[in-house]
């Protein structure tokens, strides 16, 4: 059955230790996959047994014994949290009912559960305005461009826009210090949301490269893999299987506050019956 959403992408990724496995398969498709042109997998998921069986796993990486990023090292941070956590469980066997229902050899199921809770950082580096731009003071404002090899450093000039006469030449702010009085109240009401830069810029001018970021990305991520085998007889047999997921994703949150960042749901669900029945 396929698996696939919109732009042929993978809707549903099983717990890992659902499969029992699969293959990849790139060219003499057989009738009932060959209606694409790039490659197929194919995943065959694990069914239960005459014995009750059962796994628990964890994976665990975390900041206690990671080493600083190069980018948080420089500016003196602490070692960004990375926090890494993935376990689950699968469960399986013959249904059985006491003194109702003894589904040995006949009637299986299987249940795979797994979970990713994930911290990670996502270090960006931002160029953001100086102190003194922030009041509307350019006097110390510069631009620079590379002359010769050499580069060379050029003040910013701002002009006042209600100054064009009809030569369409306007005037500069004296001192390049826009009045307090001209700077928009809604500019002034959004630069509450950016902060100050926490490092020295890269030199290009008075503001690159000035504020990096310690944000992360955080991914919560359940996983649920059903299935349930019937062998009616020798010539017939059955499945169903229920698949479900709930990504909640955040990242990009750069400033901390509700001026940066993002967040995503995805929630894929599948239900596949199949028989097959051998003449």
């Amino acid at each position: 059955m396929p698996n696939v959403k919109a732009g042929g992408d993978i809707a549903f990724s099983p717990p890992s230790d659902s499969l029992q496995e699969f293959r990849v398969q790139t060219n003499a498709y057989d009738a009932s996959i060959g209606r694409q042109a790039g490659a197929t997998i194919n995943m065959e998921t694990k069914t239960g047994a005459n014995r009750y069986h059962g796994v628990l796993y964890e994976y665990n990486q975390n900041s206690f014994m990671n080493a600083n990023l190069f980018q948080t090292n420089l500016v003196g941070g602490v070692v960004p949290p990375v926090h890494f956590n993935e376990y689950g469980g699968t469960v399986g066997g013959p249904v059985w009912i006491p003194k109702i229902y003894n589904g040995r050899q006949k009637t299986f199921f299987f249940v795979a559960w797994e979970e990713t809770r994930n911290v990670n950082p996502l270090t960006t580096t931002r160029s953001l305005p100086t102190p003194l731009e922030r009041t509307g003071n350019f006097s110390q404002s510069f631009t620079t461009q590379l002359v010769n090899g050499s580069r060379v450093k050029y003040p910013l000039q701002v002009y006042d826009p209600m100054t064009v006469d009809a030569s369409g030449k306007r005037s500069l702010f004296p001192g390049m210090v826009v009045p307090t009085s001209r700077i928009s109240p809604i500019a002034q009401k959004l630069m509450g949301y950016i902060p100050l830069p926490n490092t020295p810029g890269d030199g290009t001018s008075s503001s690159s490269n000035n504020f990096i970021s310690g944000a992360t990305r955080q991914d919560t991520y359940p996983v649920l893999s059903i299935r349930a085998d019937q062998n009616w007889s020798n010539s017939q047999r059955s499945f169903v299987t229920i698949n479900w997921a709930h990504l909640t994703e955040s990242l990009g949150n750069d400033f901390n506050n509700v001026a940066t960042g993002s967040s995503a749901n995805r929630t894929p669900k599948r239900l596949g019956i199949d028989h097959v029945w051998t003449f």
